[in-house]
């Protein structure tokens, strides 16, 4: 085997290690957005589940079922711009570090 061929074969087994890891991140990445992804319809969900104890355990009408899921609505996107800010400042690690 000649030094080109050795080479040759060496860049092939690194592509096909970086193409597996690639996957295997492109994958992590995306379950990991999946998993936020339904826990964040989950509690937007759990108002509607929820509504017929919230209204016998709370008396609550329909009006105030609605203010409730607004305050999700309102809670989740009142934290998008700081988090965002601390995100591109911090860094994802510290930022999760400080959660």
């Amino acid at each position: 085997m000649s030094a080109a061929q050795a080479l040759s074969a060496q860049r092939s087994d690194a592509d096909d290690g970086s193409l597996r890891m690639s996957r295997s991140l492109a994958v992590q990445v995306f379950l990991a957005f999946a998993l936020a992804y339904f826990m964040s319809a989950l509690i937007r969900a759990i108002t509607a589940t929820l509504a017929p104890t919230l209204r016998m355990e709370f008396s609550l009408s329909s009006g105030d079922l609605g203010l409730l899921a607004g305050g999700y609505f309102l809670g989740f996107a009142l934290t998008q711009l700081p988090l965002g800010r601390w995100l591109d400042r911090y860094g994802p690690k510290r930022v999760i570090l400080c959660f």
